[in-house]
């Protein structure tokens, strides 16, 4: 075991201890004042006040930023009555997509339909009046990954997609 590089040799008989540790001389709870809202200055009184600040500051926004992305805050405040899709069809025949749909938007919201062929928009237009709206779009051939959907927003905050259709043309 020569050449060893742990070397385990040590002497603790150097180190003293007391039993006799005070404390009390090192804590800044004995400069606190008798009755606590008069003066709150220690430093565990502190740094307990912080944390509780922190927590209840962190829980506000933490719930603020679901709420907000959720859209639940917004919806009802901001978007009183969104647009109303009525009457939906989709089909695919003879190698093309056939969509109707009618459309009420009291407020005039932008809203717009799309249509995806794998995963590439190919129409992309606006539905904001009140009307009906009747469209078709060629060529698409069978297999192919189709997703139909209608979006709007207030044109500040607020995005949300009102219907969605994704369907496989056979």
């Amino acid at each position: 075991m020569e050449g060893e590089f742990n070397n385990l040799n040590v002497n603790n008989t150097n180190i003293t201890f007391s039993v006799a540790t005070n404390n009390i001389a090192t804590s800044d709870e004995t400069s606190a004042d008798p009755i606590y809202q008069r003066q709150m200055g220690t430093l565990y009184s502190k740094s307990k006040k912080v944390t509780r600040v922190l927590t209840i500051a962190g829980l506000s926004v933490a719930f603020t930023a679901i709420a907000v992305s959720s859209g639940s805050v917004l919806k009802n405040i901001f978007v009183p009555t969104p647009p109303a899709i009525n009457f939906p069809t989709v089909t695919f025949t003879e190698e093309k997509i056939v969509y109707s749909f009618s459309v009420s938007n009291p407020k005039n919201y932008v809203t717009t339909y799309c249509l995806e062929i794998n995963g590439t928009r190919v129409i992309e237009e606006s539905c904001r009046e009140t009307k009906d709206y009747v469209g078709e779009y060629s060529p698409v051939v069978a297999g192919d990954k189709c997703k139909f959907f209608i979006t709007f927003t207030n044109s500040f905050d607020y995005y949300k997609t009102i219907y969605t259709n994704e369907f496989i043309a056979k």
